[in-house]
């Protein structure tokens, strides 16, 4: 009879160290939208007040958490084109600031904003810091 139950037990402990993963990895995707959420508030300060430096900085930080390991929800056919305009964005939001562009930083500030709010919409999530039902979780479906 104690046969019997260790394909069960073994079972029942490869579904919990998968539920570990999967609620490790949403905490780690939840902290990377807090991230690009509190660096895209950033750089709307600095493209409103031509802070350049502070630009540079918040926009190559945005590029730099592509690197992520959590960004690999957002290397899936699902997010992808939402990733790529979300980068295309950050990168012009550098170039605007290592050029000091008053001209093309705010336009690619509203690019990079509408790459959020089109992926949220497109895929079904709510706000991540805090709003109505938010959960900081990619979808998985």
């Amino acid at each position: 009879m104690t046969r019997g139950w260790r394909p069960a037990g073994a079972g029942l402990i490869a579904v919990g160290l998968w539920a570990t993963a999967a609620a490790a990895q949403t905490t780690e995707f939840g902290a990377l939208m807090r991230q690009k959420q509190e660096h895209a508030r950033g750089i709307l300060d600095a493209v409103v007040v031509n802070d350049w430096l502070a630009l540079e900085q918040r926009s190559s930080a945005l590029v730099a958490l592509a690197d992520s390991p959590a960004w690999a929800v957002l290397r899936t056919p699902r997010y992808q084109p939402y990733s790529e305009a979300f980068l295309r964005a950050a990168h012009d939001l550098v170039t605007a600031a290592k050029e000091r562009n008053p001209a093309t930083a705010p336009l690619a500030y509203v690019a990079l904003t509408l790459s959020c709010v089109q992926c949220h919409h497109h895929v079904g999530r709510t706000p991540v810091a805090g709003g109505a039902g938010g959960t900081g979780a990619p979808r998985t479906d």
